[in-house]
């Protein structure tokens, strides 16, 4: 054994250490890319009040207010009312509790011993010392494959007196929406319902807009989570959307260390597929010099296990190859229904050739112990075909 590719946790490198302290030790090159991800997300979450975009001015010629009536408006008033209630009083109850928690910091308190006396995790407190204000819950931000993401233009049309389906699916076609004609339906059926309700009233119910202004697109507004934004961060400028690239110029404005974040993470990138370990060098003091905690953390972490990871510029090994057949192996087990036993297993991820020694009894025992696995799950004609995948060796 010449070399141990690895993951950076330290369990691994003292057990490869002790195991075999001969072979060099390699980082694997994804595993520090997606170490640095993860430092860059928890500097992101430390700075969530930047990450706020301003609203878009609204063009005064195209604003139009458009009823955003309730998804669930035809459910039962009484459960509506009642799940409402629900969600405040569970709203009141978190309240008072991160009140309780930023009391007990004031006065004083470490972190461990808020988690004793309040029982509540030690993530969630080291989060909520550092807020001034109880943070809200995060959503996911809708994607070009929801209606959702192009709400802005829907409304905008909507009120304009478009309310074909057909029509409104074009238009977001031309924007990037990848989705189908159903989900469009389904999101429009919520005003749709509410179309003669408004008609016989003269004046419409509360109603809300969303501020767009023209060529721009519409979810350039709003709290950006600090898991989308280490995403984009992350993402080279070729791999991004015309969205995703407006949104990186935005929080360069909005956080200055986003913009010093992603030039580091880029030059990060650059050398591990450049493998100079000068560069790297170089690379580390530039980072401890930023100022950014989470890259000064970084480095730290790297220094930690400087040669596995200057190893993994020098030398060509990763995970790579062993990430592929575990997977192979979960995807060999799942299309047996979970019915697979060790030596069907071993039969189908390493069959033997036409001329390695192979007995008719051992033949027949897999036959007969895929047969038994399988009985409850599959027809005659499935089987038939399962058999012919078991093993190229056998007829």
């Amino acid at each position: 054994m010449e070399v141990i590719t690895r993951d950076r946790f330290g369990l691994y490198a003292g057990g490869a250490q002790r195991g075999a302290p001969q072979p060099r030790q390699v980082a694997d090159r994804f595993r520090l890319l997606l170490n640095l991800r993860e430092a860059v997300e928890k500097e992101l979450g430390r700075q969530r009040r930047r990450l706020a975009l301003p609203p878009v001015e609204e063009d005064p010629s195209a604003t139009k207010t458009v009823p955003v009536p309730d998804s669930h408006s035809r459910a039962n008033p009484e459960v509506q009312t009642h799940k409402r209630q629900l969600v405040a009083e569970r709203w009141r109850a978190k309240k008072k509790l991160f009140a309780r928690i930023r009391a007990l910091h004031l006065s004083g308190r470490t972190a461990s011993a808020i988690v004793r006396e309040t029982g509540v995790g030690r993530r969630r407190v080291d989060k909520w010392i550092r807020c001034t204000r109880l943070p809200a819950r995060n959503e996911m931000e809708p994607k070009p494959t929801s209606p959702r993401f192009f709400a802005a233009h829907l409304q905008r049309r909507w009120a304009e007196g478009c309310h074909e389906g057909p029509g409104l699916l074009i238009e977001i076609r031309t924007l990037g929406y990848s989705g189908c004609y159903s989900s469009l339906a389904k999101f429009l059926a919520r005003w749709r319902g509410h179309e003669l309700e408004l008609k016989r009233k003269s004046r419409p119910p509360a109603s809300g807009s969303l501020r767009q202004q023209p060529g721009t697109h519409p979810t350039l507004s709003g709290q950006i989570s600090p898991l989308v934004a280490a995403a984009l961060l992350s993402k080279p400028r070729h791999l991004l959307t015309g969205w995703q690239a407006a949104k990186v110029e935005a929080l360069k404005k909005v956080c200055p260390d986003f913009a010093r974040m992603r030039s580091l993470v880029m030059s990060f990138r650059g050398i591990l597929q450049a493998g100079k370990v000068a560069t790297l060098a170089r690379w580390m003091k530039k980072a401890v010099g930023s100022g950014i905690y989470g890259m000064k953390r970084f480095v730290r972490k790297l220094n930690q296990d400087l040669a596995a990871v200057q190893n993994a510029l020098s030398e060509g090994w990763s995970n790579g190859p062993v990430e592929g057949h575990i997977n192979r192996l979960k995807t060999l087990k799942r299309q047996m229904y979970g019915r697979a036993g060790f030596e069907l297993l071993r039969a189908r991820l390493m069959p033997m050739s036409r001329g390695s020694p192979c007995t008719e009894i051992e033949k027949n025992q897999i036959k007969d112990k895929f047969r038994l696995e399988m009985r409850d799950y599959t027809n005659e004609g499935k089987t038939t075909a399962g058999l012919a995948l078991l093993r190229p060796g056998l007829p």
